[in-house]
């Protein structure tokens, strides 16, 4: 599953290539049309990413990528820890300091000339809580892609 799916470019669209199912959540009806045209054979699900819902252990992977920072800090780890099998594994961006310039963040930043809500806490109280909610963190690597420096999180639900 990839929440935030977006166009379904280029995540889905590579796990689509691998022979995977993939379910996209969007709440843009727009991207989910784009969607459609570029990779049709992914299921998609108009909703806020905070609404939709699964049986647990519904999925054995989770992608977010620039997408989860946009929500608010308080739903990031319970967006998707039910919704992943046991060895499942989540794949998200997370925005930090390096972004915001705050070591936590609740508010709104001009991103291609709007505003939008970003949203993080510090990456040892997120680290906290992932492991507290049942994940081990595989990797945790900050990468600078067109000068916006993310942290990347790869997880396993056990």
């Amino acid at each position: 599953m990839d929440l935030g799916c977006g166009a379904g470019e280029p995540i889905p669209g590579l796990f689509i290539d691998h022979g995977w199912n993939v379910t996209g959540v969007d709440f843009s009806r727009r991207m989910l049309e784009m969607a459609h045209k570029f990779v049709p054979e992914m299921k998609t699900i108009l909703s806020d990413m905070r609404d939709v819902d699964f049986a647990p252990g519904s999925f054995d992977a989770v992608t977010m990528i620039y997408s989860l920072f946009h929500t608010p800090k308080k739903d990031h780890v319970t967006l998707f820890r039910n919704w992943l099998r046991p060895g499942g594994k989540v794949l998200f961006t997370y925005a930090t300091e390096k972004y915001t310039g705050s070591p936590e963040f609740d508010g709104y930043k001009e991103f291609l000339g709007q505003k939008l809500f970003y949203s993080h806490t510090t990456p040892e109280k997120l680290y906290y809580e992932l492991e507290m909610s049942g994940f081990t963190i595989e990797s945790a690597v900050y990468r600078d892609i067109g000068h916006e420096i993310f942290l990347w999180i790869t997880a396993i639900a056990r």
